[in-house]
């Protein structure tokens, strides 16, 4: 630790006027530390935000089998 992992949560299209347009995906960026880890947290939000994605972090403490934070960025994108 720390690692990261990503995965694909879901993807929807917008449509105005009858005409579709750009899908909007989200996407989980998780950070898995032993314990709070701002560096890491710094630059994996610098890297997510200099693409302009929109970013909410979320954060939980997890104790089994063994301690360790969990810092979830869900990623939105569009195109």
């Amino acid at each position: 630790m720390p690692y990261v992992a990503y995965r694909f949560s879901y993807s929807r299209s917008g449509a105005e006027g009858g005409i579709a347009y750009a899908p909007v995906e989200t996407w989980q960026v998780e950070l898995y530390s032993e314990s709070k880890d701002q560096a890491s947290e710094r630059l994996l939000e610098a890297a997510l935000c200099s693409r302009g994605w929109a970013v909410e972090k979320r954060e939980y403490q997890h104790f089994d089998p063994y301690p360790y934070i969990q810092t979830i960025y869900i990623v939105t994108t569009v195109g």
